[in-house]
């Protein structure tokens, strides 16, 4: 089943951060829907054929991202009314 995350946000924060840009501290947060967008790219990644995953993940690994794609979700997020929700377990 769907579990909503929050039912008065509905794309909620995960938590807070800072970094540095030119000197000067940014407060920043961590979005879901960040990681909801990254799960349509991993389910692009994963419908391609073999030879153009391979393609995909070298051009990546210039410059050290191929790890993105390898990523495997336990519960993809979803959507309930409108809010990012935790799809079932997979």
């Amino acid at each position: 089943d769907n579990t909503m995350i929050s039912k008065e946000v509905d794309e909620p924060s995960i938590g807070r951060f800072e970094t540095g840009l030119r000197g000067v501290t940014i407060q920043n947060s961590a979005s879901l829907y960040s990681l909801w967008v990254h799960q349509r790219t991993l389910e692009w990644f994963g419908s391609k054929e073999d030879d153009e995953r391979e393609t995909i993940s070298e051009f990546l690994s210039e410059f050290g991202a191929e790890k993105m794609l390898a990523m495997k979700l336990k519960r993809a997020l979803t959507r309930v009314n409108n809010h990012i929700a935790l799809g079932s377990i997979n």
